[in-house]
């Protein structure tokens, strides 16, 4: 209890915020969370392990959503630092980790009697503005850009399938192969969120609000060939 308060603290102060100011605290598998009063706000610093998931990657996740927020896609959006930073490194006893805040989500979570057509439209048309916003995005940080969809492919690939099941890896084979083939232009291929589900959003009225901090990880984000974007 000790060490994760520590902790905590040293996240907090590289955001500006004070540990009398704190509110509740969440452990999940992979993240420690808490909620701090920031004036009339409320904000959420979460610190991830190095070993589950790396800090350019995190930053790289936090550069994109940043940048949906600032073109009015409803996201809760990270907070930078004292430093300037989106993100900030922490070591504490031979262990690395990636510390971030972010504002308060607009809404509430989704329950079970808002799962209907009326949402399922808005899904569909919130991730259609978020990739139609995201083909003018440019992400100029090589280190932190988000691999392209072959390097997963490339990593399941080698996966060590008994001979029984080698039919399934000829058949990996050829989706790879045929999806490589597909065009690369600005409207069929980019970066997308591959993780919206109904854990990763609140809904708002008749609007909803991406969030990564509440649900306790980041969407899974990558270079994909696709369909033809949506339009809204």
């Amino acid at each position: 209890m000790e060490q994760r308060d520590q902790l905590m603290a040293v996240a907090a102060s590289k955001f500006g915020l004070l540990e009398r100011d704190k509110v509740q605290t969440h452990v999940s598998e992979h993240s420690l969370i808490r909620s701090y009063r920031l004036g009339a706000r409320t904000v959420y610093v979460r610190i991830t392990d190095e070993s589950h998931k790396q800090y350019v990657k995190i930053e790289g996740e936090l550069q994109w959503v940043e940048f949906l927020g600032s073109k009015g896609v409803r996201v809760s959006r990270p907070l930078y630092s004292v430093e300037g930073n989106l993100a900030e490194r922490i070591r504490m006893e031979d262990r690395e980790y990636t510390a971030v805040c972010y504002e308060e989500a607009k809404g509430r979570p989704v329950g079970e009697n808002d799962a209907n057509e009326s949402l399922y439209r808005r899904m569909g048309q919130f991730m259609g503005c978020m990739h139609r916003i995201t083909k003018g995005y440019t992400h100029l940080d090589p280190v932190t850009r988000r691999p392209d969809w072959s390097d997963e492919a490339e990593k399941v690939r080698h996966i060590d399938l008994p001979l029984t099941e080698k039919g399934i890896t000829r058949r990996y084979e050829a989706l790879v192969h045929y999806i490589s083939e597909l065009p690369i232009d600005v409207d069929a291929y980019g970066l997308i969120h591959a993780d919206f589900h109904y854990g990763n959003f609140f809904v708002d009225e008749d609007s909803l609000c991406l969030i990564d901090l509440q649900a306790g990880i980041h969407g899974s984000l990558m270079i994909l060939r696709s369909p033809r974007f949506s339009r809204v």
